[in-house]
């Protein structure tokens, strides 16, 4: 990322190795557009996932080394336990005796992400949050700023509210998709009276059954 030519210049739809893509001093070898189309193609090791979502999400710079990012984590626990304790809810340092999932650090996170913002906890958030802490468990700092990345920058809050406009214009959106891309799904679905995606997994469930 020095100005010379990057390692890859088109789309990847498999990489295993995490030194395909990054050096030994951690900076990326490829563009952020690269890094994009793997995800997309659904193919790499759950290591380079682990290392690549904060660098997807802005969390760290695409052009920071490891030094650079352990230097930023320090940053991020700073400010969250600053968060934590204007918010009253404990230590935010807790990452002992975690096994499958730290169900106080979740409440915490949780905590954070909700309390003073419009959008209060609705059900399904914790869904996502303890999905994200499966792959950096004890990290709850690291957890927290992807989870706000995810809410806010990606705007996935937009799903809780209680008007319910984002979900319904999320579903709008994938029903039109489904009327394109899947022209005979969608025909079964109507002569079923099933179009409306709101319900539509539910009768997905029923047609498996």
């Amino acid at each position: 990322n020095d100005g010379k030519e990057f390692v890859y210049q088109k789309e990847r739809d498999s990489v295993l190795e995490l030194s395909d893509i990054m050096d030994e001093e951690g900076y990326l070898k490829i563009t952020m557009f690269e890094l994009r189309s793997l995800f997309n193609f659904n193919n790499i090791s759950e290591e380079i996932r682990i290392k690549m979502y904060p660098i997807l999400l802005g969390l760290y710079d695409i052009t920071s080394n490891e030094l650079k990012r352990l230097q930023a984590d320090e940053i991020i626990k700073s400010e969250y336990e600053k968060l934590s304790k204007d918010l009253n809810n404990g230590s935010a340092n807790n990452t002992s005796g975690v096994n499958d999932l730290d169900e106080n650090s979740i409440n915490r996170i949780l905590l954070n992400l909700t309390q003073n913002h419009p959008t209060q906890y609705v059900q399904g958030m914790a869904d996502i949050v303890s999905t994200i802490y499966l792959l950096y468990p004890g990290q709850e700092a690291l957890v927290y700023n992807i989870s706000l990345k995810m809410f806010d920058d990606l705007r996935l809050r937009d799903n809780f509210r209680e008007d319910q406009k984002g979900i319904t214009h999320n579903l709008d959106i994938l029903s039109i998709l489904t009327e394109i891309l899947m022209p005979s799904l969608m025909k079964k679905l109507k002569e079923i009276n099933a179009e409306n995606f709101v319900y539509v997994y539910k009768m997905f469930l029923v047609l498996f059954t």
